[in-house]
């Protein structure tokens, strides 16, 4: 049971990972793309991309791509966006 459960999180931490540095290489291209020009910006080093979103989704500064991208994550989990911006500022106090 404690090896799965390592396992789990292992992935978690992993898919985190991988999700920031999204943010990161991808953050030129997303705030063009996926949010207006006053929404809050992608790039942070210790942010997802799901969190972002939810940032700008809060703030209404998504543009129809970044609703688009978040109706398809909320395919995956009810609310994802919004449940990664809690999340992160309970894990990091941002």
């Amino acid at each position: 049971y404690k090896l799965f459960k390592g396992i789990g999180i292992y992935c978690l931490q992993l898919a985190i990972t991988l999700d920031v540095f999204g943010n990161i290489a991808m953050q030129h291209l997303f705030n063009k793309f996926l949010i207006k020009h006053d929404g809050y910006k992608f790039g942070n080093n210790f942010e997802t991309v799901s969190s972002v979103l939810g940032k700008n989704q809060l703030r209404n500064s998504l543009k129809p791509a970044g609703k688009t991208l978040i109706k398809i994550l909320e395919h995956i989990e009810s609310e994802h966006c919004l449940n990664s911006v809690k999340y992160l500022d309970k894990k990091f106090n941002f």
